[in-house]
């Protein structure tokens, strides 16, 4: 749904290099392409076709599989939460409103939705505003049309399922700086807070009653 902003690829030599100068910064655009543009990025989400949605996916890869890639549409909309609940929202704005803004929380789920487990989203995640109301710096504010990209931030809970959709395919939460350590005894929060390691690393243990998303 994100993109990392990069449009030059280098494939010479022998061995293929990927190089960063400078911060690293993650971006997404508006909710809907501009008139005469094609649809990229997380708008292919909202073009209301599957077949369209499967070629503007593929269009720019000669050898991926359609069939598989619109398995995984399928997968996606239907599992992921944020998608489902931008498409309604989407559809609930009336068809003269063309200047909107739809944001994504950042603090709409309680602390303790993470205790020992990584839930799904049960509460709606966005929220349609009129524009030039305030929203805090960490929310995600999509416009409705728009030329611009804005900057994710990576403390954002939305973060991680928006940049990996296929990783965190159920809209779980990313690594947030407020999510408190749980006592193992009695199981309620510490004052000491989850390092980005610790989370990432319970996230990505193997265990046999929960999905691997790595296997």
């Amino acid at each position: 749904m994100a993109s990392f902003g990069a449009k030059q690829i280098i494939e010479d030599g022998f061995m293929p290099t990927f190089k960063v100068k400078g911060q690293v910064y993650h971006l997404i655009g508006s909710l809907q392409a501009l008139p005469q543009q094609n649809p990229q990025f997380l708008q292919i989400y909202f073009v209301g076709d599957d077949e369209r949605e499967t070629r503007l996916r593929c269009s720019h890869f000669a050898d991926v599989k359609q069939s598989l890639v619109k398995q995984l549409q399928a997968m996606l909309h239907h599992n992921n939460p944020y998608i489902k609940n931008l498409k309604t929202t989407l559809e609930r704005v009336p068809q003269n409103s063309k200047n909107f803004e739809i944001i994504i929380h950042a603090d709409r789920k309680p602390d303790n939705a993470h205790r020992g487990r990584y839930n799904a989203p049960t509460t709606s995640e966005v929220s349609l505003v009129i524009v030039g109301q305030q929203f805090e710096k960490r929310d995600i504010v999509l416009q409705s049309h728009d030329n611009k990209l804005q900057r994710i931030s990576e403390l954002h809970r939305s973060y991680d399922t928006l940049q990996y959709p296929l990783l965190f395919c159920h809209g779980e939460d990313g690594y947030s700086i407020n999510i408190s350590q749980i006592d193992p005894k009695t199981k309620l929060p510490l004052q000491k807070t989850v390092s980005a390691s610790q989370f990432y690393s319970y996230h990505i243990m193997i265990r046999q009653t929960e999905i691997n998303h790595l296997l």
